[in-house]
């Protein structure tokens, strides 16, 4: 999601448009899941703003922190032997 949002000039985007970018929008259990975990979790931390009936995201107070600490776990991850990046 964080990278997403990072490739998409941190703007507001359409709910519909993180589905399919992310897997077949079709897939119900990633929609619910997204809607009912995912997306809660990172409004409530500040990661995201979700407005859930217009059903459009963007950026939080909190995205710089949370892409930056992204990116220090992969280059971690990609300079420890044995673990594969994702």
């Amino acid at each position: 999601m964080l990278a997403f949002l990072d490739g998409s000039c941190r703007a507001r985007i359409d709910y519909e448009t993180i589905l399919s970018a992310l897997h077949d929008s079709t897939d119900e259990p990633l929609r619910t899941t997204l809607h009912h975990v995912h997306l809660p979790k990172l409004a409530h931390t500040g990661v995201v703003v979700w407005d859930r009936d217009d059903l459009w995201i963007e950026p939080g107070p909190n995205y710089e922190a949370a892409t930056l600490f992204r990116r220090r776990l992969d280059t971690a991850r990609s300079q420890t032997p044995g673990v594969v990046s994702q």
